[in-house]
């Protein structure tokens, strides 16, 4: 268990909260540092302490501090300066742009924006997949995948509404909304051991039909970006199928090219 009080360098302390005990120790140790870093008790440009100090303060070992500091660093909650220390990621911007020739979690890039994500509604079930998720994700007629569909917030203001048709191969069908949480790729990776290695994506414009004007809260008709997307393991088993749909004035997507 961690403990019941966790002391920054130069800033006063603040109470931990435990979070679920089934949660793997890294997991939570993940999730607490995101708590405190939404609630702002760990402020955009603040430092950490230092691994050995901060392990202790938590009641962890190294390692399982270094594994969590590495999801947050990856997804741009914290930066580390080599020689200097580690640092709660200051935002730059209040839009929404990355890089797209790199897989980012959707939760990771609005927090490194200096907004706050969330999720305004969330539903998981059990479908038989038809003949495009079957083409998508090489199954078989008749074979079932989990399919989860999510609205997401910046601010409390949806922006994304997505589709993820998961491989029943690799994922749990008794997946729960508290299992899940705000980031898919970091479930997949805590609690089914699952690495996405790399994805095929297609970026295109369309328009918002009656349904995704009402999740989105735009006009119909209003214009989208949609990318759909299928993910891969190292050895190239498909494992996710996804769709998502961002208004368009919402989302830059920049694209390093180079020769």
């Amino acid at each position: 268990m961690m403990s019941n009080m966790f002391l920054s360098n130069k800033h006063k302390p603040f109470t931990t909260k435990t979070i679920g005990n089934n949660d793997t120790l890294v997991i939570q140790v993940y999730r607490y540092l995101i708590e405190l870093i939404d609630n702002q008790l760990l402020q955009f440009g603040q430092q950490l302490p230092s691994e050995p100090d901060l392990a202790k303060q938590l009641n962890v070992s190294r390692f399982s501090l270094r594994e969590a500091l590495l999801h947050l660093e990856t997804e741009g909650y914290i930066i580390r300066r080599r020689g200097i220390g580690t640092f709660v990621s200051k935002p730059s911007t209040k839009n929404i742009q990355f890089g797209f020739e790199k897989l980012h979690s959707l939760t990771g890039i609005v927090l490194s924006t200096g907004s706050k994500p969330g999720i305004k509604e969330i539903n998981i079930g059990r479908i038989t997949a038809d003949e495009v998720i079957r083409e998508k994700l090489r199954l078989k007629r008749d074979e079932t995948v989990i399919k989860i569909e999510r609205l997401r917030t910046k601010d409390g203001i949806p922006f994304n509404y997505s589709v993820d048709y998961l491989n029943e191969k690799f994922g749990n069908p008794n997946i729960t909304k508290s299992d899940l949480g705000f980031s898919l790729y970091k479930f997949l990776e805590v609690h089914l051991g699952v690495f996405i290695s790399y994805s095929k994506a297609e970026i295109a414009p369309c328009t918002a039909d009656a349904f995704l004007s009402a999740k989105l809260s735009i006009p119909e008709g209003g214009l989208l970006s949609k990318v759909t997307q299928v993910h891969f393991l190292e050895n190239h088993d498909t494992i996710l199928y996804s769709i998502e749909y961002f208004p368009k004035d919402l989302l830059t997507i920049s694209i390093i090219r180079k020769r």
